[in-house]
C-alpha cells in the first residue's frame, strides 16, 4: 500500500488498518513470529493464508519454559521439536528426554503440566515409542502415545480421554 520511505498522512490511515497492529515506520523488514524462527511480509489478516496457517501452530510457551506447538484442532499433530543433538531412548525424569515428552504430552491434550495433579505413567512403547498417562486435576486421565521422528522430536499419534 505505501513505500517505507513515504510518509502518511492522519487522513490516509484507513480504519481497517488500525486493527492490523503495524509497527511505526522506523521498523524494517518483515515481522518475525514468536518462537518458530519464519518470517512473514506485513499483510492484513486473510491476505497471507501461509501466515495463518504458521499462527495456527506457531509454538507456546510450555509450563517449563520450553516451547511447544499449540495444539492442533483437527487431531493432526507435528513433532515439537528437540534439544537433543543424539536421540537418547530415556526415560529418566530428569533427562531432557522426559522433559521433551512431557511437552509432547502438554502439546497433545492442550494443558500444562501446571493443570496437572499427577504422571501416572511415562514410558516406553516400543523402539522409538512412548506413552503416558497424565491425571488432570480436573479428574480427567489423558493417554497420549508418541513416536520419535529424527531430528524433529517427539510426534504424539493419539489422545485418549479416559
Amino acid at each position: 500500500m505505501f513505500q517505507d520511505d513515504e510518509p502518511v498522512a492522519d487522513d490516509e490511515f484507513e480504519e481497517d488498518d488500525a486493527e492490523v497492529g503495524f509497527e511505526d515506520e522506523e521498523s524494517s523488514g518483515p515481522e518475525e513470529a514468536p518462537d518458530n524462527g519464519k518470517t512473514f511480509p506485513k499483510t492484513k489478516t486473510g491476505e497471507n493464508e501461509e501466515a495463518e496457517e504458521e499462527q495456527k501452530l506457531m509454538k507456546t510457551e510450555g509450563d517449563n519454559g520450553e516451547s511447544t506447538p499449540s495444539t492442533p484442532e483437527d487431531g493432526d499433530y507435528e513433532p515439537i521439536g528437540t534439544e537433543q543433538e543424539d536421540f537418547t531412548d530415556s526415560f529418566d525424569s530428569d533427562s531432557q528426554n522426559w522433559d521433551e515428552m512431557v511437552m509432547a504430552m502438554e502439546y497433545a491434550t492442550g494443558t500444562t503440566e501446571e493443570d496437572w495433579s499427577d504422571i501416572l505413567w511415562l514410558g516406553n512403547d516400543g523402539p522409538g515409542g512412548a506413552e503416558g498417562t497424565i491425571l488432570h486435576e480436573d479428574g480427567t486421565e489423558y493417554t497420549v502415545t508418541m513416536e520419535w521422528v529424527d531430528d524433529e522430536g517427539w510426534m504424539p499419534t493419539n489422545v485418549e480421554e479416559n
